[in-house]
C-alpha cells in the first residue's frame, strides 16, 4: 500500500510539473503573438513611410526635370538674344 501512495504522490507531481510547464509555454506563446503584432503593425507603418517617401521622390525628380528644361529653354532664349559677338563659346 505504501508504494501504491508513493507512486500516487509522484504522479501528482509530475502533473503539476506538467502544468506548470504547459502554463509556462502558453504565457510564452501570447507573448511571442503580441511580438508578432506588433512587429506586423510597425511594417505597416514603414510600408506607409516607405510609400509616401517614393512619392515625394517621385514628384522631386519630376520638378527637378522640370526646371532643368526650364533653364535650357532660358539658355536658349538669351543665347538668341545676344548680340553676335557676345554668344556664349561653351554653346557652341
Amino acid at each position: 500500500m505504501g508504494s501504491l501512495t508513493l507512486e500516487r504522490d509522484e504522479a501528482v507531481e509530475q502533473n503539476r510539473a506538467c502544468a506548470l510547464l504547459v502554463e509556462t509555454l502558453a504565457a510564452s506563446n501570447d507573448e511571442k503573438e503580441r511580438t508578432i503584432l506588433k512587429l506586423q503593425s510597425a511594417l505597416r507603418a514603414l510600408w506607409g513611410v516607405q510609400q509616401e517617401a517614393q512619392q515625394k521622390a517621385d514628384e522631386l525628380s519630376g520638378l527637378c526635370k522640370e526646371g532643368s528644361g526650364m533653364l535650357e529653354s532660358l539658355q536658349d532664349l538669351l543665347e538668341a538674344a545676344a548680340p553676335a559677338g557676345r554668344r556664349n563659346p561653351e554653346s557652341e
